[in-house]
């Protein structure tokens, strides 16, 4: 279903790990942090598009020097 509209998991592990790469996170954690569930529906008249991405779990971890 990626890549179709009103589907799920439109190419979104792309842009999270784009993120994860530009703050150094582990780049293993993609698959699970990538799930997404997109709604779009046309609101005001027809006139915009309004789009909902829910994004279900995101994984990122924390590193303190103290331990």
């Amino acid at each position: 279903m990626a890549g179709v509209l009103g589907g799920l998991n439109t190419h979104t592990s792309n842009i999270v790990l784009a993120i994860y790469i530009a703050t150094v996170q582990d780049l293993t954690l993609n698959i699970e942090s990538s799930h997404c569930i997109t709604m779009m529906e046309t609101v005001n008249e027809e006139l915009d598009l309004h789009v909902l991405v829910t994004m279900l779990l995101i994984e990122v971890g924390t590193v303190d020097g103290n331990t």
